[in-house]
């Protein structure tokens, strides 16, 4: 059985017959690699209420958390600093 290796998603937006639609999304070369290494790629979206993940979490057998955007700093009480970049 190959290894279930969970990837982590990212939020954005789709547009669908003129509308912004929300998607949780995950670039395909990280599923790609996973497969390619012989794992089967999991992809675990953005919960509300991550009580899911304490079950899901113990079935994988890794964890690939890929890079993204900053953290906003106001997120935990602090202002931009002039580098910061796009942030989610």
């Amino acid at each position: 059985m190959r290894p279930l290796i969970g990837i982590t998603t990212r939020a954005g937006t789709r547009s669908a017959h003129n509308h912004e639609r929300p998607i949780d999304y995950s670039n395909s070369s990280y599923i790609r690699a996973v497969e390619d290494a012989g794992g089967m790629p999991i992809l675990i979206p953005i919960l509300q209420d991550v009580s899911g993940l304490r079950t899901l979490l113990p079935r994988l057998d890794g964890l690939l958390l890929p890079g993204g955007l900053d953290i906003d700093p106001r997120n935990y009480q602090q202002q931009p600093h002039r580098l910061t970049g796009s942030t989610n």
